[in-house]
Parts: C-alpha cells; sequence; structure tokens
C-alpha cells in the first residue's frame, strides 16, 4: 500500500489495475460534485463504492488538519481503518482503493471502493428476522466482538446501527464494522461508552430490555477476558452521558437514519438486572 502526494491534484491508497479503473471512473462523479453510494461492478469486480464533494465551507478545515495536523482525509482514514481492522482479524470491508481529487491546494471529493461483503446483512434486519434466540446469540456476539476490539485500543465513535453487518458462520455470528473513519486504533476523545451509547440510542426500538442487560453482561465478561476489566457503574453512567449527548445532536441535526428514541437508558434497572445473575 502506498501514498501518493497530494499534489498535483490527486491523493490516493491502494495500488492495482483495478484501482485505476476505480479512479478513473470516479472522475465522473468529483467532476459532477455528485453524492453516490451504490454497489456497481468495475473490471468484474463486485463493488460498494461512495464518493462525495466537499462543501466549500469545510474545504479549508480539512486542507490544514492535512497539511498541518497530517490527519487523513475521512475516505482515507476508513481505508487504513479498515485495512487495520481486517489485519487484527476483525470484520470489516475489503478496500481496493481510497483517495480525494485536490484543487487550489484544498480537497474537492474524497472517495472510497470495497468489495461488497456477502452474505452479510445490516444489523437492524437481522435482528428483525431473527428468532428470540437468535437475536440472542446476536446481541452476545455483538458484545464479545466489542469487547475485543476496545481491548485492541480501537474505538469505532460512529457505531450505529447501521454501521453494523451481520453476517452468519455455521451457528455463530460475524459482525462486520463500516464506516470507520472518525475514530481508529489510537488514543481518541470519545471512548468505549460512546460505541455503546451509539448502539443504545434507539432504546428497545432495536435491542429488547433484557437484551440490553445481556449484552452488557456479555460486553463486562468479554472485557475481563480480554485483560480489560471494566467497573459496571462506571461504565454505565459514562454510556448514558453520551447518550443524552447523542439524543441532543440527532435532534438537532433531524437524523432520519434513526428510528424514533423511546425510551433513556436504564441505567439502575440494567445494573440490578446484571447484579442478580
Amino acid at each position: 500500500m502506498t501514498r501518493q502526494p497530494i499534489y498535483p491534484g490527486l491523493e490516493r491508497i491502494g495500488e492495482g489495475a483495478l484501482a485505476d479503473r476505480i479512479v478513473e471512473w470516479f472522475r465522473g462523479p468529483a467532476a459532477e460534485a455528485r453524492l453516490i453510494g451504490e454497489r456497481i461492478e468495475i473490471g468484474g469486480a463486485d463493488l460498494y463504492v461512495k464518493g462525495s464533494p466537499f462543501p466549500a465551507r469545510v474545504r479549508l478545515r480539512h486542507a490544514l488538519r492535512r497539511r498541518v495536523l497530517r490527519r487523513a482525509l475521512p475516505r482515507l482514514s476508513e481505508f487504513a481503518n479498515f485495512s487495520w481492522l481486517r489485519g487484527q482479524g476483525f470484520g470489516a470491508p475489503e478496500p481496493v482503493v481510497a483517495g480525494a481529487f485536490w484543487k487550489g491546494g484544498l480537497p474537492r471529493y474524497q472517495f472510497l471502493a470495497t468489495h461488497w461483503v456477502v452474505p452479510a446483512r445490516p444489523l437492524r434486519s437481522a435482528l428483525a428476522g431473527a428468532t428470540v434466540a437468535q437475536r440472542a446469540a446476536i446481541a452476545t456476539a455483538l458484545a464479545e466482538e466489542l469487547a475485543r476490539l476496545h481491548a485492541s485500543g480501537f474505538v469505532h465513535r460512529d457505531l450505529y446501527p447501521r454501521n453494523l453487518l451481520v453476517e452468519p458462520v455455521g451457528l455463530r455470528y460475524r459482525l462486520v464494522f463500516l464506516d470507520a473513519w472518525r475514530g481508529g486504533p489510537r488514543r481518541q476523545l470519545r471512548g468505549a461508552a460512546w460505541d455503546l451509547a451509539c448502539l443504545f440510542l434507539e432504546g428497545t426500538s432495536l435491542f429488547t430490555f433484557d437484551e440490553q442487560a445481556l449484552l452488557l453482561d456479555a460486553y463486562l465478561a468479554s472485557s475481563s477476558e480480554a485483560g480489560r476489566p471494566v467497573v459496571a457503574r462506571r461504565l454505565f453512567a459514562a454510556i448514558e452521558h453520551a447518550r443524552t449527548k447523542l439524543e441532543r445532536r440527532a435532534r438537532r441535526q433531524a437524523r432520519k437514519d434513526l428510528a424514533p428514541i423511546d425510551r433513556p437508558f436504564e441505567r439502575e434497572r440494567l445494573l440490578g438486572t446484571l447484579a442478580l445473575r
């Protein structure tokens, strides 16, 4: 994997003939400043491609972050995080190429292409079509994988249900992490509680109370097994605090990709339930 210079207009990660074809394909949407996110075939490869223009108001900010702080642009950061996750044995799409088109010293358009993940399904639809036992197995698998992820030092920071796929593997389930550009395997301003708050933002419209208790119980146990013991009361207080922030943000941004926030995070009831197990 190589990084081409920012100038003369293209910054890119990912090499090979397929990557070259994808970059050329993206020149069309970039010229039109077109937002895209779709499954397509290029060179016989089944791909998911996404691209977006940088609004004028944020171009300078991203340029300064890139030049001064040496922080990658979102789609390039996502490519690097997917590569890291896969290298550590976590589920993530296989990235092919990511890049950004620059003009006049400012980023104008960014893009990413990954191989399509088969036969995984979005978390919400996987839960909707599952039996009670299967839902419990999915919640347990998610808890165990998330505990392992946090123990490795990686915080996702955008762990909404839409950013998780569920892949059946025999009688078990494997989680696939999507849209992982905000976080990474480095020191983060947000911690593990933020990821859990993202999951629990939709309350019982996603997981029932008993499933939330099961998930948190499995997360605490798996964290201890991974050498990262967590104090339940402290974690739950942090989740509640982060969830309050996320609720305010979701309402302010009028998010349409979240189910209604139906009830508060029942910290004391969950602590009491886990104490009885």
